[in-house]
């Protein structure tokens, strides 16, 4: 998907009728996907510790801290929605 990205760049009416290079666009898809699945993974590993945290499972011996890979602030604010709602339950 991304290689085509890149080529379909040499159809652009600028670019039309410059020669394709299809070692420089492979260097560039290379680059360009280990900075997307690096940024994807970690986004899917907070987005998966925001749903443990919204069930209730999290623990003081498997709670993430700031700068940690699976931290995020929308993590520690599910947290802390967790714990009012608990909060709540209790005073009723």
């Amino acid at each position: 998907m991304i290689r085509e990205a890149l080529a379909r760049g040499y159809c652009t009416e600028r670019n039309g009728k410059k020669v394709l290079d299809p070692d420089l666009i492979e260097d560039m898809a290379v680059e360009v996907e280990k900075l997307e699945l690096g940024d994807v993974e970690q986004l899917r590993v907070q987005l998966v510790g925001c749903g443990v945290a919204a069930l209730g499972y999290v623990k003081d011996e498997n709670d993430c801290k700031k700068g940690d890979y699976g931290w995020s602030q929308s993590y520690e604010d599910v947290k802390t929605l967790w714990n009012k709602y608990k909060e709540t339950l209790g005073k009723i």
